[in-house]
């Protein structure tokens, strides 16, 4: 049988002496009890390994092989090499693959037994009474049947161990969850979402009671129709009143005697999405007009609802009646200061109140109308490639009459206007993102990101709830989860050091 040796945080004492007596103690536990119960005899409140000592019993051998030190040389060398405040790790050759942690407790007299031999005693105090293997044991998680990432962990040790782990990221992913029998982990935010679709924005949604009035700036909108049909700048002058639910003209101002349209205007400036800033998403713009001579031809107005970029037109609708004499109302549609489509209006449109809407969709601008009294609808839409990247920043409503001729009916009911959900989804930086290696170490509890830039502690990650992975002796199954939207696993390779008692 050979002699068993010892080395010491890696330095072997093999050459130096030869372990005669070796005793390890098998495990040494302690319970702690409770007296106070209302059953007979004591509650076990826990129990815990405690220290061992491990003694040896070794000959010191001075000859050739060590280049004939003396036995007080070769004693000094042992006690330089195991005198220290702090744990060793210690390894048997009977046991080459487990190591224990301890440290010296202390050193007997070396007894001469002859001028080149002698006897020493050594005792090691084993802090946690327990050994190691010297190497640990990788395992890698598989998707299972159930489609779950599953990874079966062979602890064939007597005490259970902590799991450590490292995830290669591969596809954005927003928390990692680990699972065994007796715990669970999770990293990240399992609410974390791969993107989301534009949400709508509502920027403003007024019933024009006279609360809202200080939301309106009067006469310094963007209008559509600067000149007239004379070549005549038409103007914003006058002022509103509000009353009940709408908003009319209470004065055009200082009557014109040019051939040109005045009155005031109403207009608001459009708040970019929250979201992204971007004024170029779709758009609606929902308004409710009265537009009514009640059968007097005498009768003429126009009002204009233009939306406008950087003082610009992107799209107006006009209703008006232009002629003294004849009951007419005529909508126009404009699309960048250009007039595209003319309706003078039928029975069914005619004398109106109702809804008008212009919304963007992509590259076309959509109109609609609907008469509130005969429940009549016209829809027209335009197509531009200009109309995808258009940027608007104002809305302007205006009022006008001609020269010194009576006046329609004309008031704004109701205004409204929202950026629309894109039909495309949009895409969102992830916590954990491809390439990134998460990795946990069982052993101090902490987390760890590589980004490639190098590995940085992210305690933060760790969920507040979440419990070490220990892992039992036997055979067992730790599950993981990832984010749902996450279209490829992470691959996860998990390491054990197996412990005895």
């Amino acid at each position: 049988m050979n002699s068993i040796t010892m080395s010491v945080d890696g330095f072997d004492f093999g050459k130096y002496m030869v372990i005669n007596k070796l005793m390890r103690p098998s495990y040494a536990t302690e319970s702690q009890m409770s007296g106070e119960t209302t059953s007979d005899g004591l509650d076990i409140l826990y129990t815990r390994n405690t220290e061992t000592k491990i003694t040896i019993e070794a000959t010191l051998l001075s000859d050739k092989e060590n280049n004939y030190m003396s036995l007080d040389e070769i004693n000094e060398l042992i006690k330089s090499k195991l005198r220290s405040k702090k744990d060793r790790r210690i390894i048997f050759s009977d046991f080459p693959n487990r190591y224990w942690v301890g440290r010296i407790d202390g050193t007997d007299n070396l007894d001469y037994m002859s001028p080149k031999i002698g006897t020493l005693t050594i005792v090691f105090t084993i802090p946690k009474g327990i050994s190691y293997a010297v190497n640990k044991k990788l395992f890698t998680a598989q998707l299972n049947a159930d489609g779950i990432l599953q990874m079966e962990v062979d602890n064939q040790g007597t005490e259970e161990t902590p799991l450590s782990f490292s995830a290669t990221i591969n596809d954005d992913n927003g928390f990692l969850g680990a699972v065994t029998s007796n715990g669970a982990m999770e990293f990240g935010k399992i609410s974390e979402v791969d993107g989301r679709y534009d949400p709508n924005e509502n920027v403003y949604r007024d019933e024009m009671k006279a609360s809202s009035a200080g939301d309106w700036q009067v006469n310094v909108g963007n209008i559509n129709w600067k000149l007239s049909n004379s070549d005549i700048p038409n103007k914003q002058q006058g002022t509103f009143r509000w009353r009940g639910e709408l908003v009319e003209v209470s004065d055009y101002g200082t009557p014109s005697t040019e051939k040109l349209w005045y009155g005031p205007s109403l207009s608001r400036d459009l708040q970019a999405p929250e979201f992204d800033g971007d004024r170029t998403r779709n758009w609606k713009h929902v308004f409710w007009l009265y537009h009514k001579s009640n059968g007097n031809a005498q009768k003429i107005g126009r009002q204009e609802i233009n939306i406008s970029g950087n003082g610009e037109s992107v799209a107006s609708f006009v209703i008006f009646d232009d002629r003294v004499g004849v009951n007419k109302t005529v909508f126009e549609f404009w699309i960048f200061g250009q007039k595209v489509k003319v309706i003078n209006a039928d029975k069914n449109l005619n004398e109106f109140y109702g809804s008008v809407e212009i919304w963007k969709e992509g590259k076309e601008i959509y109109f609609k109308i609907y008469h509130y009294e005969s429940r009549q609808t016209l829809t027209y839409s335009f197509y531009s490639e200009a109309i995808a990247t258009s940027k608007i920043d104002k809305v302007t409503w205006w009022v006008s009459r001609f020269l010194n001729y009576n006046v329609t009916n004309m008031s704004l009911n109701y205004a409204d206007f929202t950026w629309v959900k894109s039909p495309k989804f949009v895409d969102m930086p992830n916590r954990y993102m491809l390439g990134n290696v998460l990795r946990y170490d069982g052993d101090s509890g902490k987390f760890y990101i590589n980004r490639g830039d190098g590995e940085t502690l992210i305690m933060d990650d760790i969920v507040h709830g979440s419990t070490d992975l220990m892992i039992p002796p036997g055979k067992n199954f730790v599950q993981f989860y990832y984010s749902e939207f996450s279209s490829v696993a992470p691959t996860i390779v998990g390491e054990i050091r197996e412990r005895w008692l």
